[in-house]
């Protein structure tokens, strides 16, 4: 008995049929990999560059808020101590309270550092905050013309940066 080609055919697909699905499937496989691993690469480098802006933002926060406050500026290093102390501002409230904050560098580990703000009222306990992390100390500094008061910060997390400068004029000066 002879068969006909549409007969032999409709039982199952030639060899060239699976070997174009085959093909078809692996480019699919490799766009959507390729897709996917980009996208983890790129959620891992905005996660980095959020956090490196959030902790030039958050240390420009505090700068701005005590800057604002400060009647006495200091940006000499006091020494004595293995951090560098950025800045001391001092000023007095209204009810007669002296308040400081202190803006000091402190080691981190692989060439970054920490921000820590040490505030106290009265010269009572000190409360102690580090206010930004991962900082690069080389490009961090802070200046005081007489009139204005400025912060060069920058942070980086992995191959991420953030830099900023923030500028505070503060209230007369005793």
């Amino acid at each position: 008995m002879i068969k006909s080609k549409a007969a032999a055919k409709a039982g199952g697909f030639t060899l060239l049929e699976v070997l174009v699905v085959l093909a078809i499937t692996a480019m699919l496989a490799m766009v959507v990999s390729t897709t996917l691993i980009q996208l983890l690469v790129e959620s891992d480098r905005s996660a980095s560059q959020l956090t490196s802006s959030q902790q030039v933002q958050n240390a420009g926060f505090w700068f701005k808020r005590d800057g604002v406050m400060a009647q006495t500026i200091d940006t000499t290093d006091n020494g004595g101590t293995p951090e560098f102390e950025l800045l001391t501002l001092t000023w007095i409230d209204w009810d007669n309270k002296l308040h400081e904050a202190v803006y000091t560098l402190q080691d981190s580990g692989g060439g970054l550092k920490k921000l820590e703000r040490s505030y106290s009222i009265d010269a009572g306990p000190t409360q102690t905050t580090y206010v930004a992390e991962s900082i690069i100390g080389a490009s961090t500094s802070i200046t005081w013309d007489g009139d204005i008061l400025t912060l060069n910060i920058a942070s980086q997390i992995g191959n991420q940066n953030e830099a900023r400068t923030y500028q505070v004029k503060p209230r007369p000066l005793v």
